[in-house]
């Protein structure tokens, strides 16, 4: 522990020019502890290890008194959330704090008092030091002349950035008259890219999309990196060397977050703001920020929103609204509120509280069509009303709208009037500021048609129109063949290149997607779900994809869709000839098969709720609009050109990383109900959450009676699914909140006695399993064995016909039903009388699987479980030492005594009284000695007894 009366640092994730000025600040205040806070530039990591940490004497935060610390200078940044390493001291009341600094202000930044910042009129904080060098007649040698030398050339982009001035040159020459060494700044600034920076550099050039803003060009482009790359923002230069653009933005997604880099040399696009209100940090010129709250997508639209507030910055919602106002009162059904907005040819309408314009939600109208068209017409609009929403004054900015409009996607911003109330830093002040303007009446609307309008109005905004459209889209090649088994890889690269051959576009669609992004191992080739949807004539696609594999072909044409069955060989083989020809779809085909479905893009809509859809030729949006969920939504191009393009229009991405449920639209659950029992099968299973408004339309699904709509086989399938799950009582848990169970069938309700039971039923299966026996049990029949315990015969009976169950599994778990409840008192009592082990065995050996498994959960007795499960494993495989060839052996006639005499021999081996084949066989022979005597006696029939 050292005790310096002054301590000299700079920001975390150091540059050339902070590790510059904070030398050169030590230089200023003698006898300063230097805290060098770290970096994340390899080249500057490189001259830090190989020279710096032995040319000066650099001291870590942790190794300092703060008692002792009276003065801190702070230089290369204002922004206290960069200084983490000194927070301390920052925190101190009496602490005497300077700062040199050439960025402009910002949030958060730290008190001052002494404070030399230039923000115009120099490029670099090295120059202001070097100034004041100048000034108080200092020289400083050579080696930190060309560390200067070096701060300077690292933040002017070599005197290349618009940022760059007078003094910046002045400053430079300055430091070459006392011994600056261009050839050493010359190697740091412009160093040799590595093979993982050419590949990312690459990455960004096919990514671009390139813009013209006014009369300047706008780059923003994205690589998608397999882990961390040193040095992302030395690839800013490059690219703008590559790709002429007068301000750039590159986004690297780095595992679980996006690092951004931002380059402006236009006046008008201050690249640090933007990047501010991402987080990070910079000046006009240059900015970065690393994103962790964001997709891609999403965070590429902000930076083009960003950039089109900052060309339009003094325009309000009360200039741009739309007044009066027209909306609909809580209490009007949904047919009304359609009308209203049909009448007015509005996309979206507030909805507010009865006689005020006070707003309690908004509603769109292409839900409230739909909503009518289920029959939902008499609903109250206040049922599906969006109730998350935001107001704003007639003050408010672009940013604002923006934040509102693209960032909450909220398309309506009701804006209130009276005085303007200024934002808050503080999130509760600012949370009560928004509830304070609730309480106000609405005197109009911005839409997100407003902003379109604005921006697209040449006089009157300049929007970045696009110029050059490249992939937009996460490319997911590079993560399929190394996390997906290279059979499955091949059979996608081929269906990509048979879409190509045949003039169609090819996705894998759905789980399979997710998974890959997940990084999830469910399962194992070939038993994957392959699903592909084909922009185009499916079926034809699947017959060829079929003779390119020596396969076969189930078609289902009522739905678009087929099934592709080929053997693994199929892979291994030659491409087919052109004449080839699958073979017919009855057609056996041999060796293990693999299976992959193939659709036409379609659209399905739903004639009334809970209907099965109809089906109609769509194009690869709507086909991923009709499915359930965003992390569901999403698809992977496979023909060639284009192979690996994510195609994620629903931000499903986003979700993921966010672990959150989310569906697609508000009547997603009206039109499917079964949706809302996957939704929290999906919840389990990943760890997620369903979204608050998901839960809301769930309940609301299940408040209109809509699970009474469903076929039994649709609940079953979803039920079989859920038992098929790692945690199934988590699954019916989360049901049983929701009220799912009742709404299925009363007897199915899980209160915590039967939520008890069948918690140890599942644990007694895990425990079957792990014994990998060839007998697997029917996972339903114990599941309704534990739910419907005390239910009568004509209840269970009652369950099995809502269930649609068939009537060969609904016998047999009445049969379970039956048999248990004559062996269970049995069973009890044999244990009060400590019978034999041949008595038990005789009991068990008339139930099956599932009723042994169910009479082992039941168990309260410790003792007795461990003998029902012994039997389990090791009983019910029992058998006697002799057989019938040994009974032959000894001169009896096969019949029934056969039986007899093995059985007693079984009872014989469990009761230890024979315990060995000899004693066994002794038996046999008195059993068999017996029997033919008795055989032998005057009027005795032949044939055993």
């Amino acid at each position: 522990m050292i005790h310096p009366d002054t301590v000299v640092t700079c920001h975390r994730n150091a540059d050339f020019d902070a590790v510059a000025a904070l030398i050169g600040a030590g230089l200023l205040y003698p006898g300063a502890a230097l805290v060098f806070p770290g970096t994340q530039e390899k080249p500057l990591q490189a001259l830090y290890d190989e020279a710096l940490q032995y040319l000066y004497a650099f001291t870590p935060a942790r190794d300092i008194d703060p008692s002792a610390v009276r003065r801190l200078v702070v230089v290369d940044t204002r922004q206290a959330d960069r200084l983490p390493h000194v927070r301390l001291l920052l925190d101190k009341p009496d602490m005497e704090i300077h700062v040199w600094d050439h960025h402009p202000d910002g949030e958060g930044m730290v008190r001052a008092d002494f404070a030399r910042v230039d923000a115009r009129g120099v490029g670099s904080t090295s120059t202001l030091l070097v100034e004041e060098f100048e000034r108080r007649g200092l020289r400083p040698r050579c080696e930190e002349a060309t560390l200067l030398g070096l701060g300077i050339y690292g933040d002017t982009g070599s005197f290349t950035f618009t940022s760059t001035t007078a003094r910046d040159y002045r400053a430079a020459a300055w430091l070459k008259e006392r011994g600056m060494d261009l050839g050493v700044v010359a190697g740091l600034v412009r160093q040799e890219l590595s093979k993982e920076q050419l590949l990312a550099l690459n990455d960004l050039l096919e990514s671009a999309e390139i813009h013209q803003l006014g009369g300047s060009i706008l780059a923003v482009a994205s690589a998608r990196l397999d882990g961390y790359l040193n040095d992302f923002a030395s690839l800013a230069p490059r690219f703008m060397e590559l790709q002429p653009c007068q301000v750039f933005f590159g986004l690297g997604a780095m595992g679980d977050k996006i690092q951004v880099v931002a380059r402006s040399r236009v006046e008008n696009v201050d690249v640090g703001a933007i990047c501010a209100r991402l987080g990070g940090g910079g000046h006009r010129y240059a900015a970065a920020a690393a994103v962790r709250d964001r997709a891609m997508p999403e965070l590429r639209d902000f930076i083009l929103g960003q950039v089109s507030i900052q060309a339009n910055p003094d325009k309000t919602a009360g200039q741009l609204m739309s007044s009066p106002v027209v909306g609909v009162e809580e209490g009007v059904s949904l047919r009304e509120a359609e009308a209203v907005m049909g009448r007015y040819g509005l996309k979206a309408v507030p909805v507010f509280r009865p006689g005020t314009k006070l707003c309690a939600g908004w509603l769109e109208h292409q839900l409230a069509v739909r909503a009518v068209s289920h029959g939902l017409g008499a609903q109250a609009a206040s049922d599906y009303m969006q109730r998350n929403f935001q107001v704003v004054d007639m003050g408010a900015g672009l940013q604002i709208l923006m934040d509102v409009i693209v960032g909450a996607r909220q398309r309506l911003v009701p804006v209130v009037g009276g005085p303007e109330l200024p934002e808050q830093l503080e999130p509760e002040a600012e949370a009560s500021r928004r509830e304070i303007l609730k309480e106000r009446p609405v005197v109009g609307v911005v839409t997100r048609t407003d902003l379109i309008r604005l921006f697209m109005d040449d006089d009157a905004a300049h929007l970045p129109q696009p110029r050059q459209r490249a992939r937009r889209e996460r490319n997911l090649a590079r993560a399929l063949r190394s996390r997906v088994p290279a059979p499955c890889v091949e059979l996608l690269e081929r269906a990509g290149r048979m879409g190509t051959k045949l003039g169609v576009n090819v996705y894998v669609v759905g789980g399979f997607v997710r998974d890959l992004i997940m990084d999830r191992k469910d399962r194992c080739w070939p038993d994957m779900d392959i699903d592909l949807v084909v922009e185009g004539d499916a079926i034809a696609f699947a017959h060829a994809l079929a003779a390119e594999l020596s396969g076969r072909v189930r078609e289902h044409r009522e739905f678009l869709t087929a099934l592709v069955l080929f053997p693994e060989s199929g892979l291994a083989r030659r491409p087919a000839r052109r004449d080839a020809t699958c073979a017919p779809s009855g057609a056996a085909v041999s060796g293990r098969e693999v299976r992959v479905d193939v659709a036409t893009a379609r659209l399905e809509y739903y004639t009334s709720p809970a209907a099965l859809p109809t089906v109609e030729l769509s194009s690869i949006k709507m086909d991923l609009y009709r499915r359930d969920f965003t992390i569901n939504a999403m698809a992977m191009h496979l023909n060639e050109g284009a192979f690996g393009l994510l195609v994620d229009f629903f931000d499903g991405q986003n979700d993921i990383r966010r672990k959150r449920i989310r569906m697609l639209h508000a009547l997603s659950f009206v039109e499917d109900p079964t949706r809302a029992l996957r939704a929290v099968r999906f919840e389990q299973r990943y760890g997620f959450r369903i979204g608050p408004q998901c839960d809301r339309l769930i309940r609301n699904a299940l408040e209109l009676g809509l699970m009474d709509k469903l076929s039994g086989g649709r609940i079953l399938n979803e039920l079989e699914l859920m038992l098929e799950e790692r945690e199934p009582l988590a699954c019916f848990t989360r049901m049983q909140e929701f009220g799912m169970l009742a709404a299925i069938h009363p007897q199915l309700e899980l209160p915590p006695w039967k939520a008890g039971m069948l918690e140890k039923a599942l644990d007694v299966l895990e425990w079957y399993r792990r014994l990998y026996q060839p007998e697997q049990p029917d996972l339903l029949l114990l599941f309704l064995l534990a739910l419907c315990r005390s239910a009568s015969v004509s209840e269970v009976r009652a369950v099995l016909e809502r269930l649609d169950l068939p009537a060969n599994r609904g016998e047999a778990l009445l049969a379970v039903r039956a048999a248990l409840m004559d062996a269970l008192p049995r069973v009890q009592a044999w244990q009060a009388e400590n019978g034999p082990p041949s008595r038990l065995h005789d009991i068990l050996t008339r139930l099956p699987l599932e009723g042994l498994l169910y009479l082992i959960a039941r168990a309260d007795c410790e003792e007795l479980r461990k003998k029902l499960t012994l039997y389990v494993y090791q009983g019910r495989q029992e058998k006697p030492d002799v057989s019938g060839a040994d009974l032959r052996a000894l001169g009896l006639e096969p019949g029934p005594a056969y039986g007899r005499i093995l059985k007693r021999i079984l009872d014989a081996k469990l009761d230890g009284e024979a315990a060995t084949r000899e004693a066994q066989l002794e038996l046999a022979r008195d059993m068999a000695k017996r029997t033919l005597r008795k055989k032998a006696e005057p009027g005795r029939n032949g044939g055993g007894a």
